[in-house]
C-alpha cells in the first residue's frame, strides 16, 4: 500500500484497530505526508517492525536491516510525537503484545 493519496486519507490505512506498518519508512523522512500521518496517527495504534532486510535506516543504508536498528525509528517518532523515547518503545511493545496475542 502507497501513501501516494491525499492525507485526508489516512483513515483508509485503518486494519483492525492498528494501523499500517509504516514506522519503518518513517525514519527516510522524505515524505511531508509520511510525517503528518505520523504525527496524526495515536500511539496506542502503532507498532514497530524492521522490514528486514529492507529499508535500512540512513545511517546504516547498503547494510542487511534488522531489529537492532528500530532505535533510530524510535527517535524519529519521538521527535516527530515530541514524547520521551522510552513512552514510544513501552507503548509499542503492549500494542505488539496485544495484536499478536503475545503472554494471553
Amino acid at each position: 500500500m502507497g501513501l501516494s493519496g491525499e492525507l485526508a486519507d489516512k483513515n483508509d490505512i485503518a486494519i483492525g484497530s492498528f494501523r499500517e506498518e509504516l514506522m519503518n519508512n518513517v525514519y527516510k523522512m522524505n515524505s511531508k505526508k509520511l510525517k503528518e500521518v505520523v504525527e496524526m496517527m495515536p500511539l496506542s495504534q502503532m507498532v514497530l517492525e524492521t522490514d528486514s532486510p529492507y529499508l535500512t535506516p540512513v545511517p546504516h543504508r547498503g547494510k542487511r536491516n534488522d531489529s537492532g536498528y528500530l532505535t533510530h525509528v524510535v527517535d524519529e517518532i519521538a521527535a516527530l510525537k515530541s514524547c520521551d523515547r522510552e513512552e514510544i518503545i513501552r507503548i509499542t511493545r503492549e500494542n505488539a503484545h496485544k495484536l499478536y496475542r503475545i503472554g494471553q
